[in-house]
C-alpha cells in the first residue's frame, strides 16, 4: 500500500483481483482467458439471462490528448491479464460530453481542471442534486448520506455549543472537507487515475510562493510581490 496525503492506495495486483472477481461471480469457465458471469450480481438480481456472459464494457476518451489516450491504452492491457475485455476508444471531444452528460456509456476518461475561486465542495459533481442527465456531472448517480450531510455542514458550519471553535472555522471546515474525500476514494464514484506532472514557474520577486503537488496555487492570498 501506498498513501495519498493520509488516505491509503491500492497497488495494481492481479493475483487479488482475480480472487475478489471470483467472489464477486466473474470467473473463467471455459479457459479463454475471459471472465464470464456465474452468479454474479446482475445476473442474481436483474436479469437471470445475463448468466454466462463474458465480462467486456466499452471504454472511451477525446481523440488528441496524449496522456488519455496513453491511460486507455494501459487500461485495456492491464485489465486483459485479469480476463476483462475492454472495447477502448479515442473520440471527437464534443461527443464524449454529450455521451459523459447524458449517462448514456459504460466508461469514460476525462479530466477537470479546475480554476479559481477553487472551491472544496464536492456537490458540484458528486452531489446528488447534479445527477441531471444530460445537464449534471453526477454522471455516476453517486449517492452517499454521509457525504452529502458533511458537505451541508462544511458550507456552513455553526459555532460549537461549548465555545470551542467559531462559526465556518476553518480548520473544522478542514476536516469536514477531508472526510468528504476520504468518503469519495473509498467509495469510488469515479476512478481517480493521476494528476499531470506539469512544471511551475515563478518570478523571483514573489513572496510566499509554496507550490504544492498537484497545487499551485492553494496559498495565494499568502503572495505577495516584493521588490
Amino acid at each position: 500500500m501506498s498513501t495519498i496525503g493520509c488516505i491509503p492506495t491500492s497497488e495494481f495486483d492481479p493475483e487479488l483481483a482475480l480472487s475478489l472477481l471470483e467472489e464477486a461471480g466473474w470467473v473463467d469457465i471455459d479457459d479463454d482467458g475471459i471472465l464470464e458471469c456465474q452468479g454474479c450480481l446482475y445476473s442474481e438480481t436483474v436479469d437471470a439471462s445475463y448468466e454466462g456472459t463474458k465480462f467486456e464494457f466499452d471504454l472511451l476518451t477525446n481523440a488528441g490528448n496524449v496522456i488519455r489516450e496513453s491511460a486507455g491504452e494501459t487500461i485495456r492491457a492491464q485489465l486483459a491479464e485479469v480476463g476483462i475485455v475492454v472495447n477502448y476508444q479515442a473520440i471527437e471531444f464534443g461527443t464524449l460530453v454529450s455521451e459523459l452528460l447524458g449517462q448514456q456509456y459504460d466508461a469514460i476518461i476525462i479530466g477537470w481542471n479546475l480554476g479559481l475561486p477553487f472551491t472544496p465542495d464536492m456537490k458540484w459533481n458528486l452531489g446528488v442534486a447534479a445527477d441531471r442527465p444530460g445537464a449534471g456531472f453526477n454522471t455516476g448517480s453517486f449517492y452517499n448520506e454521509e457525504f452529502e450531510n458533511v458537505l451541508d455542514m462544511a458550507n456552513a458550519l455553526p459555532a460549537a455549543d461549548d465555545g470551542s471553535y467559531g462559526a465556518c472555522d476553518p480548520d473544522q471546515r478542514d476536516q469536514l472537507y477531508a472526510r468528504a474525500q476520504q468518503i469519495a476514494w473509498e467509495e469510488q464514484p469515479y476512478l481517480f487515475l493521476f494528476a499531470t506532472n506539469v512544471m511551475q514557474a515563478a518570478q523571483g520577486n514573489i513572496d510566499g510562493w509554496d507550490p504544492v503537488p498537484y497545487n499551485v496555487d492553494w496559498n495565494i492570498d499568502a503572495w505577495s510581490v516584493g521588490n
